[in-house]
């Protein structure tokens, strides 16, 4: 059994009489190439096991690398979908994890908004927009899916209004459900008990077909006419009521 040393945090590597590995936990996500050394140090070509005993990033933030790095048979960790710990979920590219965006993230806010201007409007030179960016930060309002270290997409909420105020999901990373999953988990932190509501894109509107289909699955149905956006797109708010 070998305790590997990551500091803060857990990695466990079992290896059996038999010539299997079993990894439990693997440290920060900063602790994954270290991981991934220490594991190729011993031998290890595949791992049999590979267990996340809690989602707290001191324990499974490193086992995005992990999983890139080796063949693994079975992985083994919790789903957990409430509270203000990260949620974490096996994608097919690796481990994905929903958390609240922190001011390290404002510049990749920034370039994710970037990309979706042409969409959403002049956005990154907007102090105003800046500023919002600051302060969802600061109440915790917003919520980002991240993959490979890479955030794939942001999702902010008004909690005063119970309404989703923004979401957007880069370009190559849409059609892999990261805005369902980010929705799914923005819904827990609004009141269920009155209606949300959402601006999207108008029916006639083919480039907003995917996020409607989406917001559709979640119950959200048409409520009023929403006006041209500022990137000169017909909108429409939605509303979900239970």
């Amino acid at each position: 059994m070998h305790y590997i040393d990551v500091g803060q945090g857990d990695s466990i590597l079992v290896q059996l009489p038999g010539g299997g590995n079993i990894l439990i936990d693997a440290g920060n996500n900063d602790d994954a190439d270290l991981v991934v050394n220490y594991l190729r140090r011993q031998g290890v070509k595949r791992l049999e096991y590979v267990i996340g005993t809690h989602p707290h990033e001191d324990h499974i933030g490193g086992l995005d690398g992990v999983i890139h790095a080796f063949d693994i048979e079975e992985i083994y960790m919790p789903r957990l979908h409430r509270g203000t710990d990260p949620f974490w979920e096996i994608q097919e590219g690796g481990l994905s994890m929903i958390r609240f965006v922190e001011m390290a993230d404002y510049n990749a806010w920034l370039d994710l908004a970037k990309e979706v201007e042409p969409l959403f409007g002049e956005m990154v030179t907007n102090t105003e927009f800046q500023n919002g960016i600051k302060q969802c930060i600061s109440d915790s309002s917003a919520l980002c899916i991240v993959n490979d270290c890479n955030i794939e997409g942001i999702i902010a909420v008004n909690k005063i209004n119970n309404e989703i105020s923004w979401l957007a999901v880069r370009k190559e990373s849409r059609g892999k459900g990261y805005g369902y999953q980010l929705v799914e988990k923005a819904l827990y932190y609004l009141n269920d008990k009155k209606p949300v509501f959402v601006q999207t894109f108008s029916p006639q509107i083919k480039v907003g077909e995917m996020a409607r289909r989406m917001y559709l699955k979640f119950g959200f149905r048409d409520f009023r006419d929403g006006g041209k956006n500022p990137a000169g797109i017909d909108t429409v708010i939605m509303k979900l009521e239970k």
